[in-house]
């Protein structure tokens, strides 16, 4: 079952995909009015089944969770998962990563590592 991850910022959503047992980063979103039809366009471009939005602490949690119900109303299958611990994971993991690939935006990175962490969990 294909699954697009999602990790929803105020800037940009970063966007994964899985397939099998291992999570890819896609791409970054601009947050903005056109952000659902782009988030329901790589969705249709990888055929995912669901959408997997990640949820952190305090007042994200309420704009993450909020993104995903303008996803689920837009007809998406949607589920949450907490990705609380998975932001300070994917920053561990760049520290090993070369100086001009932390430079770009790591939205897509972040959000294969919370998509990664989520399909670990159901397999």
């Amino acid at each position: 079952m294909t699954t697009l991850g999602v990790d929803y910022g105020e800037k940009r959503i970063g966007v994964a995909v899985t397939d099998a047992a291992l999570a890819e980063p896609v791409a970054v979103v601009n947050s903005g009015p056109d952000a659902i039809e782009a988030i329901k366009q790589w969705a249709e471009k990888y055929q995912a089944e669901r959408v997997v939005v990640g949820i952190s602490e305090q007042s994200m949690a309420q704009k993450s969770r909020s993104f995903g119900e303008q996803l689920r109303r837009a007809g998406l299958r949607v589920e949450f998962y907490d990705e609380t611990l998975s932001s300070h994971e994917a920053g561990e993991r760049l520290k090993h990563k070369s100086r001009q690939f932390r430079s770009q935006p790591q939205d897509a990175y972040q959000a294969a590592v919370m998509l990664q962490d989520w399909l670990d969990g159901i397999i």
